[in-house]
């Protein structure tokens, strides 16, 4: 092959779909850096050959595990990339999913202004293209956003808009979807019945679509409703039955997130779970510093006074907190949490970087017969 023919769109493209298959062969093996860097290689060489959509695919990808992982701000950066080349292109499905995405990660970061102004510039962007899928969807996350800012008036229209267009559309996974945003609202300003009755509409709608993750998800909410009701061992039940099907599944940071909103009810059995809580949290780089945190609290609070378990759990924390939440907001705040549990618990004399002590610990203290899922061999 000459040199002319070396470096022609076509071959330059060529290179870069295999770069980008091995990046996502790295991603599925778990080594996200590695899929990082060939996304970004790839990214570069469909730039060269002219591919503008695939530079967009690969941004994307990019822009995700980037905020999942490394660097929420520069993921954003990513999102805004790839967004301003659709325009050109006339791209306007992935655009407008993009804004919707990014729009989810400002407001999670606190940037509600900014969340916002994406939600209303997505919407009209469907508007104009004729979208009703994508319109329903803009208009469940704005009446997210306004019930989660305590405007219950201007959420409730929003939701019943957006589900008229889900049954237009017989979209029942999104009518589903909205029906769990419904019940939020309704159970932020205390009317809990009214709530698991849409929730309990929800379930059923998931249940004849057979997704038992979004069942799982629907079903930890159920719970937390009957406890607010005080109807303590349905919740347990309802919430037992969440964390099975997320076990089931193997979706992890969704089991760890039910796990830290386990209620300290003095059984052994609690304890135990917050313990595979903990285990996982250590286990899986995604889950959020804050949820180390608050399970170990929660843990140590469950642990008998003195244990010695505690000192190395508050250690494995700080290590932790100081990993992970530099990146999150509020990180000065969870720090300085974790440093109190600390100096409450006393320090190991050596820390454990790797948590294998942790780990260990944690599986002693769960027993044999008491987990979730096979803790060895571990499978991610």
């Amino acid at each position: 092959m000459s040199s002319n023919t070396a470096f022609t769109p076509d071959n330059v493209n060529a290179r870069a779909h295999r770069l980008h298959q091995k990046a996502q062969e790295s991603f599925e093996r778990g080594d996200i850096r590695g899929a990082l860097e060939g996304w970004r290689q790839a990214e570069e060489l469909f730039r060269d050959g002219g591919d503008v959509g695939s530079r967009i695919a690969m941004l994307n990808n990019m822009a995700e595990m980037t905020v999942r992982y490394v660097d929420v701000s520069r993921g954003v950066e990513l999102w805004r990339r790839a967004i301003s080349l659709c325009e050109p292109i006339g791209d306007h499905p992935r655009q407008i999913a993009m804004i919707h995405s990014l729009a989810g990660v400002l407001i999670r970061q606190g940037d509600g202004a900014g969340g916002f102004a994406l939600l209303e510039q997505g919407l009209a962007l469907s508007e104009k293209t004729g979208d009703l899928r994508a319109q329903s969807g803009f208009l469940n996350s704005l009446g997210r956003f306004f019930s989660e800012q305590g405007d219950h008036a201007r959420a409730i229209p929003l939701f019943q808009q957006a589900l008229r267009m889900k049954e237009v559309l017989d979209d029942v996974k999104g009518k589903a979807s909205v029906l769990d945003s419904m019940a939020g609202a309704m159970a932020r300003q205390g009317d809990y019945p009214r709530a698991q009755g849409l929730w309990r509409q929800a379930l059923e709608l998931k249940k004849k679509l057979g997704d038992l993750g979004d069942m799982a998800a629907t079903l930890d909410s159920l719970a937390w409703a009957a406890f607010q009701l005080g109807d303590l061992e349905h919740s347990r039940e309802l919430r037992l039955e969440a964390m099975r099907l997320f076990a089931y599944l193997r979706q992890w940071p969704n089991l760890v997130s039910v796990l830290v909103g386990l209620n300290l009810d003095g059984a052994q059995e609690t304890t135990g779970w917050l313990a595979q809580g903990l285990w996982l949290a250590l286990r899986i780089p995604g889950v959020p510093a804050e949820q180390v945190l608050q399970l170990t609290v929660k843990l140590v609070h469950a642990l008998p006074p003195g244990s010695e378990l505690a000192p190395l759990l508050a250690t494995t924390t700080l290590l932790l907190v100081d990993e992970r939440g530099k990146l999150a907001p509020g990180w000065e705040a969870l720090t300085r949490k974790a440093q109190q549990l600390l100096d409450v618990c006393g320090a190991v004399t050596y820390p454990d970087p790797e948590h294998r002590a942790s780990l260990e610990a944690l599986e002693r203290l769960v027993g044999e017969r008491g987990w979730l899922f096979p803790p060895h061999p571990w499978r991610a």
